[in-house]
């Protein structure tokens, strides 16, 4: 079966081979399991985050025109954000997070293609 073929790391500067998710073993830091013992204690700060985050701002940060119905991470869980923390959260209105999450995806996939 074929592989793809091996890739730089993500992280802007690092020269090294990827070995999971795209970064290094350095950058590489594996995701929270989920198991049953955790699943409610996820959610409920899931729900918390969101609703601080909401609470707080109250009107879209990026367009300020519209109220914010989504709580955003400043920095994506996946380049090492904080999950939960509201300091990492913003209110977005839903065209802005679409428009936020669909540039954040492209430009991490310029950043593999350029492997």
């Amino acid at each position: 079966m074929p592989t793809a073929p091996p890739s730089r790391c993500l992280v802007t500067g690092c020269t090294d081979w990827a070995v999971a998710r795209g970064r290094c073993a350095e950058h590489y830091t594996p995701w929270e399991q989920r198991s049953a013992r955790n699943t409610n204690t996820d959610r409920r700060r899931a729900r918390a985050f969101r609703s601080a985050v909401l609470r707080r701002d109250g009107v879209c940060r990026a367009c300020g025109q519209r109220d914010a119905v989504e709580a955003d991470h400043v920095r994506p869980v996946a380049d090492g954000g904080a999950r939960y923390d509201p300091a990492n959260g913003q209110g977005l209105c839903a065209p802005c997070h679409d428009s936020k999450t669909r540039s954040e995806n492209a430009a991490r996939n310029r950043q593999r293609a350029r492997g």
